[in-house]
């Protein structure tokens, strides 16, 4: 990330919240962001209107023993739309959106492929750590973490109250460096 990200994204995010009336320390539904941002968000089985086969649809989805396909932006003429899928928990489908919309905030150009028989996506680890990043700071801003932690709320129920799962909380204490800053804050 180039210098300077950090701070940006999480001056964005906050504003970002605002403008949708979530305070810092209020969970953030993802589902309203897109909506506000006018971006259509659909299970991946609606990918079966655009010609997918129903049996690529279950294996993207349900196979057992490897990575599930959470989300991915696809670009179309009139914008983008996004894609998750339906059989994660409301958690993770929260999570996916954020950092689909992020990639889409941060102007980051798609490689999505839609055809009759897959959905493919290249990755750019730049771009993967800074929607990453953004979608952090959109669901768990680093003032509501201070706020759950000065409240003594333990990770699973900052991830409770935020409605996100309790890796990317422990991954915002983490990698926000909680642990050392919060000696200094009680």
């Amino acid at each position: 990330m180039v210098r300077g990200f950090k701070t940006k994204a999480k001056r964005e995010s906050l504003e970002i919240r605002k403008g949708l009336g979530v305070n810092y320390n209020d969970p953030l539904d993802c589902f309203k962001l897109v909506d506000s941002l006018d971006i259509p968000a659909y299970p991946v089985e609606k990918l079966g209107e655009f010609g997918l086969s129903t049996e690529l649809i279950d294996t993207i989805c349900y196979s057992k023993g490897k990575q599930q396909f959470s989300a991915t932006t696809i670009s179309v003429p009139l914008g983008h739309l996004i894609f998750y899928n339906q059989a994660h928990t409301f958690k993770r489908t929260n999570s996916s959106l954020a950092h689909e919309v992020s990639h889409i905030i941060l102007g980051h150009e798609f490689s999505s492929i839609l055809d009759m028989k897959m959905v493919s996506r290249e990755f750019d680890k730049d771009k993967e750590d800074e929607a990453n990043w953004m979608a952090g700071c959109l669901l768990l801003p680093e003032d509501g973490l201070i706020w759950a932690l000065k409240r003594k709320m333990s990770i699973q129920s900052i991830a409770d109250h935020f409605n996100i799962s309790k890796q990317m909380t422990l991954w915002r204490y983490n990698s926000t460096g909680m642990y050392q800053r919060m000696k200094y804050v009680r």
